[in-house]
Order: C-alpha cells, then sequence, then structure tokens
C-alpha cells in the first residue's frame, strides 16, 4: 500500500514503474513509458499525489496501475509522481 499527499491509501500490488515519456500539459494528459515495455496514457485527474501535470517533466519517474483500456491503448490510473519536479 502506498499513502498519497491527501492521505489516500492506493493499492500497489498490480503496480508498475514507469517514466513521462510526453506531455501536453494544456490538454491535461501524458503518455507514460511502462518499465513493462509498454506505453500508457495518462490524465491529469488520475495523478494521485497532488502533482499539477504543469510540473511534470520528461523523465520524470513515476508509479501507477496499469489498465488494458480502449482501442486507443492501455491507459494509466492512480499515478503517483516519485519526486518534485524541476524547475527551471
Amino acid at each position: 500500500m502506498l499513502q498519497t499527499a491527501e492521505d489516500k491509501i492506493v493499492n500497489t500490488t498490480s503496480r508498475i514503474h514507469g517514466t513521462v515519456k510526453r506531455t501536453f500539459p494544456k490538454r491535461g494528459f501524458f503518455w507514460l513509458a511502462g518499465d513493462d515495455g509498454e506505453d500508457y496514457f495518462g490524465h491529469q485527474s488520475n495523478i494521485q499525489n497532488g502533482v499539477p501535470i504543469t510540473s511534470t517533466w520528461v523523465g520524470q519517474r513515476c508509479q501507477f496501475t496499469p489498465n488494458q483500456g480502449t482501442d486507443k491503448g492501455p491507459f494509466a490510473t492512480d499515478i503517483v509522481m516519485e519526486h518534485e519536479a524541476r524547475h527551471a
């Protein structure tokens, strides 16, 4: 189990690690490269530890629950960014 900044408990049994691959902050979504070799769609509404998408960067590590998704591919839920964003 993992506890987020909002004291929400997230089940970590089926979670995997990944890396932010590409971000689209104005649209609220991003792509993750999972350590399992799959690419996952991510949305701001699924980030659990209060990190806004405008503070994420390419290469940032995260943990998430993989889901099969739709015909557009798998998606990530219960996303927890692993460290604070870099400030330019």
